[in-house]
This record gives structure tokens, C-alpha cells and sequence, in this order.
């Protein structure tokens, strides 16, 4: 909203903001279809960045997310980004592995996705290692390093 109107008080935008958010989740139920809920929403106010339409469309619940525990939903970490689930799973790949075990420090956005992944999980991470990262680092190094942070 700030970028449409600048000159607009805090609280004004702040207002302005929420009563889209609730516009938003009304739209989204009365659709049920997250693309047309952002479009009915954001006629009249549109958003001119992608990244935030990004993270706003992002934030709204799957449609076929229900309160059932026998259901699972994958999200890539970049699309978790802000959000905390009870019980999360993390598949640590080789060029994760390599930033979490210290082989590699250098690349800021690496490390920054390796912490959202890791941070996520409010109650339980369950870290599925990879047969490539087992082959690479070894069962036993492994073991001892998550044996050292449980």
C-alpha cells in the first residue's frame, strides 16, 4: 500500500492493509480459488511488486488443506518463509549438507534457506539425509553430529 499512496499516515496504511487481508480471506472463501481471490481483491488496489504478490498468495491456505492429521502438505523453503508448522520434515541434499556440517560458509542465501528450513518446526523437524549425503559425509559423522545438537 505504500508504494500506491506515500503520503498516507502509518495508521491509514495500517488500516487500509487489514481491511484487504479481510477482504482477501472472504474472497478466498467465497471462491475458494487463490488467483481469483487476488484478483477480486486487489482490483482496485493493485500490487505492483510480483515478490509481494508472491508472499501474500503464498500465505493463503491450500484449498484442500483441511484439520486432518493424516494429511501432509510439501512446501519448497523458500515458499515457508514467515510460517511455522507443528511437525515439519526437512530432505537434507548435498549442497545443504555441505553449509550445515561447515564445508562450506560462504553464500549468504544458502545459509539463510538452511536456517528457515531448520526453524520452522514448532513441536518436531524430522531430517530425512539423503543416500548421497550419507555416501559423502558417512553414517557415523552424521550420527555424532546431530548426536551433539539432540
Amino acid at each position: 500500500m505504500r508504494v500506491n499512496h506515500p503520503n498516507l499516515a502509518e495508521m491509514v496504511l495500517r488500516r487500509g492493509s487489514y481491511f484487504l487481508a479481510e477482504q482477501l480471506m472472504e474472497n478466498y472463501k467465497k471462491n475458494v480459488d487463490k488467483a481469483k481471490a487476488m484478483n477480486v481483491t486487489f482490483r482496485n488496489e493493485p500490487l505492483k511488486d510480483k515478490k509481494a504478490y508472491g508472499r501474500i498468495i503464498n500465505l493463503l491456505p491450500d484449498e484442500t488443506s483441511t484439520a486432518s492429521a493424516d494429511k501432509v502438505v510439501i512446501n519448497s523453503i523458500d515458499s515457508i518463509k514467515g510460517q511455522e508448522g507443528i511437525s515439519c520434515f526437512f530432505v537434507l541434499t548435498t549442497d545443504m549438507a555441505a553449509y550445515l556440517f561447515g564445508d562450506k560458509t560462504g553464500e549468504k542465501t544458502t545459509k539463510n534457506r538452511l536456517y528457515v528450513a531448520l526453524t520452522r518446526s514448532l513441536n518436531k523437524l524430522s531430517i530425512f539425509v539423503t543416500t548421497e549425503v550419507e555416501t559423502k559425509y558417512g553414517r557415523d559423522f552424521i550420527l555424532d553430529f546431530f548426536d551433539e545438537y539432540l
